[in-house]
């Protein structure tokens, strides 16, 4: 009795269901938003994606709604290329980002200029979009995801083994970020990448000297220590010496430097540490 009871109110309340939608105006469904609210209601759209994990279908519906509600919106754009581009797909990461460039150069052509760089190892096009995006702020050093666009030029012209330039703006990255913060404040790469491009050009005394002077404040990472090491023996180092520095760089390896979604530039390995005890044994 009782699941028959249950069944006639499913029914019936189906039923009800049926006759209010017939009952009820088609017009008060359709999109008929000013531009003025569109423009709101893509913008909430937006901000309301970080309830869903990335690149998901709900994730999607949202922006893509959002997108038919204002495609002049850069950031939507910009949201739709970040999951192909972290999942490898490039044709699919392009298309989007570029048009949130197009829309919006001041916000992400630095933006993606870093993604060049760090995902593609374009660093032809990394350097076009830093240079594009420098004369549109005036006066004023970007930091696209959060880093100067004189340190990624730095690093780019350092990947294209062009070391002068390269140390051209690790230069200017340094008066600048020293003046700013402090140059105890510097991200460690700052100083390895610096005396890297030192030592590529066979400078080793002033390899030596940048390297020892970022781990003054950094003392606990294993890359600066790999590095002195690999310098120490460029020099003709006591062994002892050499010793000290591979064991520091054993010692902090957890403290490497390691990025999420792309190796890092100059990525430090275990087997590394082990060819160099090998080397100056």
């Amino acid at each position: 009795m009782e699941k028959l009871l249950t069944y006639c109110l499913s029914i019936g309340l189906v039923a009800l269901l049926a006759v209010s939608c017939q009952q009820r105006q088609p017009e008060l469904y359709k999109k008929t938003f000013t531009a003025e609210e569109k423009k709101r209601y893509a913008e909430q759209l937006n901000n309301s994606i970080g309830y869903y994990y990335q690149g998901s279908v709900p994730w999607q519906f949202l922006l893509r709604e959002a997108k038919s509600l204002d495609p002049t919106h850069p950031e939507i754009y910009r949201e739709l290329g970040i999951p192909p581009l972290k999942r490898g797909m490039a044709s699919l990461f392009y298309t989007p980002y570029d048009k949130a460039v197009e829309l919006d150069p001041k916000g992400w052509q630095g933006w993606r200029g870093y993604i060049y760089l760090y995902f593609y190892r374009d660093y032809d096009r990394a350097i076009y979009d830093f240079d594009t995006l420098d004369p549109l702020t005036p006066n004023f050093v970007d930091y696209p995801q959060s880093q100067s666009i004189d340190f990624m030029r730095g690093i780019a012209y350092m990947m294209k083994e062009d070391y002068v330039r390269a140390l051209e703006y690790f230069d200017k990255h340094f008066a600048y970020e020293s003046e700013e913060v402090g140059v105890k404040y510097l991200e460690n790469r700052a100083f390895l990448y610096k005396g890297i491009c030192h030592l590529k050009m066979g400078d080793t005394k002033e390899a030596l000297a940048i390297l020892n002077q970022g781990l003054t404040y950094n003392n606990t990472n294993p890359d600066l220590h790999y590095w002195k090491a690999k310098t120490l023996v460029q020099q003709g180092a006591p062994q002892a010496e050499i010793a000290q520095e591979v064991a520091a760089a054993k010692q902090y390896f957890g403290n490497r430097n390691i990025r999420a979604y792309t190796e890092q530039f100059y990525q430090l390995y275990w087997s590394d540490l082990e060819e160099l005890e090998a080397l100056k044994g």
